[in-house]
């Protein structure tokens, strides 16, 4: 879902039992910050270098899938975090990880079929790779 689809910046999760909303707030982004002890960049950062890889950082992944489920379910604890993260499946989790983030604005799709970048910057390079 873009951006402008999407003004609050709401993943939804269907679940079992209905459905999930997911959504870093500013005080999830806190909430997470107390828990791991570190600023959000941080945890990005960590995310980020394990993306596409067969490891996983589970504190964090698991810290920022809390975050974003306290905007719904505002008793949530970390293991429930866990918890649900165990019901969809690993093989689920960056995309899911991935949308949160996106939804949020902290990270945008990038692709060959984006075309050019916003406001003419940064065009997709011509065929061959090179700069002309």
């Amino acid at each position: 879902m873009a951006a402008q689809d999407n003004p609050k910046g709401e993943v939804l999760l269907t679940l079992g039992d209905g459905v999930l909303r997911l959504r870093l707030t500013m005080n999830a982004i806190a909430d997470i910050e107390a828990l791991l002890a570190q600023p959000f960049h941080d945890l990005l950062s960590r995310i980020a270098s394990c993306a596409g890889k067969a490891g996983l950082d589970g504190t964090a992944t698991r810290a920022l899938v809390w975050g974003a489920m306290l905007h719904q379910r505002p008793d949530a604890t970390p293991r429930d975090a866990g918890a649900l993260i165990d019901e969809i499946g690993l093989d689920r989790l960056d995309g899911l990880v991935f949308e949160i983030l996106e939804a949020a604005g902290y990270m945008r799709r990038t692709g060959e079929d984006e075309g050019e970048a916003e406001d003419g910057e940064n065009p997709p390079l011509p065929p061959g790779g090179a700069a002309a």
